[in-house]
């Protein structure tokens, strides 16, 4: 009877970032990093959680977790990503003004009536 194969005490997969949890199973051999997301107060779970994988010896990618909607992306779509989210999040900026002086004028009419 072999014994089971025991996972590297210090995994350097995913530039050092492996976990370890599964990176020891032989049949299926995976390394993933720690997990990411937006944590907010108002959401359960995180917002757009993603984690860096490498499954066997293919080349490492991004994960997210969208219902699985999202694919694994490579480093060029990480930066593709990148800068839509700084477009995405500069959009976020200017709707939350819109969205203050929109209460603002919501609360000074409701005084002026």
């Amino acid at each position: 009877m072999s014994k089971p194969r025991q996972h590297p005490a210090a995994c350097l997969a995913l530039d050092g970032q492996c976990t370890r949890e599964d990176c020891g199973n032989p049949r299926e051999p995976v390394h993933y990093g720690p997990e990411h997301g937006l944590r907010v107060s108002f959401a359960d779970e995180p917002l757009l959680p993603f984690e860096l994988a490498q499954w066997g010896d293919e080349q490492p990618s991004l994960s997210f977790f969208a219902d699985g909607s999202w694919p694994d992306l490579d480093l060029g779509q990480v930066d593709e990503l990148l800068l839509a989210l700084d477009q995405y999040t500069g959009a976020l900026r200017v709707a939350r003004e819109h969205l203050a002086a929109a209460r603002r004028a919501q609360a000074t009419e409701g005084r002026d009536a």
